[in-house]
């Protein structure tokens, strides 16, 4: 016998919705802590070889070193160059291969490629279905770079290190400004419960 209020719901379903904000930051202290602890420390070892009291010096003694001394300033900039290399390859060839990073799979949150408007504009007079995006899909090197560029600590990439971050809250997806720029949104599977 069917109940009036048996609706045919199915038990459960699957949905992508934007990652909650204390995620993508979790996820993001996981990804600094484990660069510094495997791959950026060995440089810190490395500067203390070119500069043998750096530990001892103040930052006005730091600095005037660099200044006046082009041997010092060039090894310690190569060294910052390499370091910040390193970081952004990790973050592009993680959102390439997996579309996540280390920190984004502890806290089950991925990242997806969105459809651009002339990709909406073209289903919608074709008739056609808009391209759906799924956490499998492969992201390309170009997309990969443009949202993770932040990570670069030097100039003009150290400004969207700033203003990245602000704009998740003034975006309703939870967006980086980065995100919006490469069609991309960091996003975690939700399940809703069918039936009454």
């Amino acid at each position: 016998m069917v109940s009036e209020f048996d609706l045919n719901l199915p038990k459960q379903t699957n949905f992508l919705a934007p990652a909650m904000l204390y995620k993508r930051l979790l996820a993001f202290i996981v990804d600094i802590v484990l660069l510094f602890s495997i791959i950026l420390a060995p440089f810190g070892k490395a500067i203390t070889t070119i500069i043998p009291n750096i530990d001892n010096m103040s930052y006005s003694a730091l600095n005037a070193l660099m200044m006046n001394n082009n041997y010092y300033s060039y090894k310690i900039s190569l060294l910052v160059f390499l370091a910040s290399l390193i970081t952004l390859s990790y973050f592009v060839l993680m959102d390439n291969k997996f579309g996540q990073t280390v920190g984004k799979m502890i806290f089950n949150i991925y990242v997806i490629k969105t459809p651009s408007v002339k990709e909406m504009v073209e289903a919608k007079k074709s008739g056609k279905q808009v391209k759906q995006y799924t956490v499998n899909g492969k992201m390309d090197f170009k997309t990969a770079i443009i949202r993770n560029i932040s990570v670069v600590p030097m100039f003009p990439f150290v400004i969207l290190m700033l203003v990245d971050p602000i704009t998740i809250f003034t975006d309703k997806n939870n967006r980086r400004f980065l995100e919006k720029l490469s069609g991309t949104m960091t996003v975690e599977m939700m399940s809703l419960n069918g039936g009454l």
